[in-house]
């Protein structure tokens, strides 16, 4: 599948976008570390460059825009935070958040982001900073009036009751990917495990959560963990058990865990930092949390999360740089290195859940199941054997048969 020119165009602009956030953002953290611009400009290759938000413009999909739209309207963000945006540049701010709403309700988590600077800008008395407010209404009207005229439903976003069934179809999976492998199932379903009590999660799925609260806690942790894990990038899979799923995995959680490091380790020295460079951390902070809040009780599916990940690459750039020979480098490294593991360990845990991901696996190698005769049966545990196999994992497999007739891993033990 080679690279059109449209796909192209929709890049180079996305990347564009990502610059401006960049600059927003640049020099963040640049306080503690000594080379605050050498900082800034790591930081900038890093949002511009940030390698799984650059996989969408090929596929169309409303990340595309709104990725661009949130990296430009958290550089405006932290400009007006150091009180470099005119008062009436809120305005713009609010239409882009607004609009970056529009074209994906999901896009809820920016709009408390927006708040803080809108409430920043009033507490400084920049009065015509409240535009910032209205005009993040301004896109939702057409909206509001066709839903409401043609629907019968007085809401700017989605008229189907969309919320209610994501609830429910979070309690019964724990992620989910797409395919596009010719004679799939379009869902590549990672299973819940820790599912209890089906009947209450389909009526009452956020009840659930409070009813069974083991199992609703340890559903939550893996839903909050699959939003920053990366086992499968691309947005459409054509592979379900691609081969450098483990090392994109551990990349993925290495850098987030240098983006968290540094985001805490500027925050400890915020007696030194400026007001933009504390906004930095606040910002994004409040990104993250707002982030987790809406999607951990819902569906997950693996590109949420790269909202995320695109401030945290940013950190961990500054981190990189401002670590250059300083004593606590090599201790750092070693943490990341036990956070690479063990983020690879738990997205490795989490493929297994998944059948549809475990049977690719068996069909690319038959000897990964470890037992090759076929018996008789409907479903029977047929035999289990450890084995490191082409993934470099090593694991208990056990093996059922499907109706389809071929060998699949269930679980583990």
């Amino acid at each position: 599948m080679g690279v059109r020119l449209p796909d192209l165009g929709m890049a180079i602009g996305e990347g564009g976008g990502a610059a401006g956030a960049g600059v927003g953002v640049g020099g963040s953290g640049g306080a503690p570390f000594r080379g605050a611009a050498a900082c800034g400009s790591a930081q900038l290759a890093a949002v511009v460059a940030h390698s799984f938000a650059l996989l969408y413009p090929r596929y169309y999909l409303t990340e595309t825009l709104s990725l661009s739209m949130g990296t430009a309207l958290l550089a405006g963000a932290i400009a007006a935070w150091a009180g470099r945006l005119p008062g009436w540049l809120h305005a713009v701010g609010g239409l882009v958040c607004g609009a970056m709403v529009m074209v994906r309700p999901a896009n809820l988590f920016m709009v408390p982001v927006w708040l803080l600077v809108v409430g920043l800008a009033l507490r400084r008395r920049q009065w015509v900073a409240v535009l910032g407010l209205f005009f993040i209404l301004i896109p939702w009207w057409p909206q509001y009036r066709n839903n409401q005229l043609y629907h019968g439903e007085a809401t700017p976003f989605v008229a189907t009751k969309l919320v209610p069934l994501q609830q429910r179809m979070g309690v019964l999976f724990l992620k989910y990917a797409t395919s596009i492998v010719p004679g799939a199932d379009a869902r590549i379903k990672y299973e819940n495990p820790f599912l209890v009590d089906v009947e209450a999660a389909t009526a009452d799925p956020l009840g659930w959560y409070f009813r069974h609260p083991i199992a609703g806690l340890k559903t939550w942790v893996v839903h909050v963990f699959a939003l920053f894990d990366q086992d499968l990038p691309l947005p459409y899979v054509e592979d379900p058990a691609p081969w450098y799923s483990p090392f994109v995995a551990g990349a993925n959680w290495a850098v987030v865990g240098l983006g968290f490091w540094t985001m805490g380790f500027v925050w400890r020295r915020r007696s030194e930092l400026t007001a933009g460079e504390k906004g930095a951390v606040i910002l994004t902070g409040t990104l993250i949390l707002g982030h987790i809040g809406l999607h951990s009780l819902m569906l997950v599916e693996g590109r949420y999360g790269v909202a995320l990940l695109i401030p945290l690459y940013g950190f961990a750039a500054v981190g990189l740089v401002g670590l250059r020979g300083r004593k606590e480098g090599l201790a750092v490294g070693a943490v990341l290195l036990v956070v690479s593991g063990a983020g690879v360990t738990a997205s490795t845990w989490l493929q297994r859940q998944a059948p549809a991901i475990q049977g690719a696996m068996v069909a690319q190698d038959p000897g990964l199941g470890g037992v090759a005769e076929r018996l008789t049966g409907r479903g029977q545990w047929t035999g289990c054997t450890i084995r490191l196999g082409r993934h470099g994992r090593c694991r208990w497999q056990r093996l059922a048969r499907t109706r389809k007739g071929f060998w699949f891993p269930m679980g583990s033990r």
